[in-house]
């Protein structure tokens, strides 16, 4: 189980620089809307990071789903057909 110590460690060395650079930037760009602002913002990071974009994940994870039913369904007019 992780320490306070780890805690602030985990907070000084990776959340407050992120947090420091979103909050540079929401007073540079004063947005009428901090909250859109700071998931576009974030967004923007995570793209930059390298990571896939989440929603491209959840899409892939719904089409490969939805190929799935469309295959069971094929499956099962074959086997019917077979008798």
């Amino acid at each position: 189980m992780a320490t306070a110590a780890d805690h602030m460690l985990y907070i000084q060395e990776k959340v407050n620089p992120v947090l420091e650079q979103l909050v540079t930037q929401l007073l540079l760009d004063r947005p009428e809307d901090p909250a859109e602002f700071m998931l576009a913002w974030l967004k923007e990071k995570h793209r930059e990071s390298g990571f896939p974009p989440v929603s491209s994940t959840a899409d892939s994870v719904e089409d490969l789903k939805r190929i799935l039913g469309e295959l069971q369904q094929k499956k099962a007019d074959l086997e019917e057909k077979l008798g």
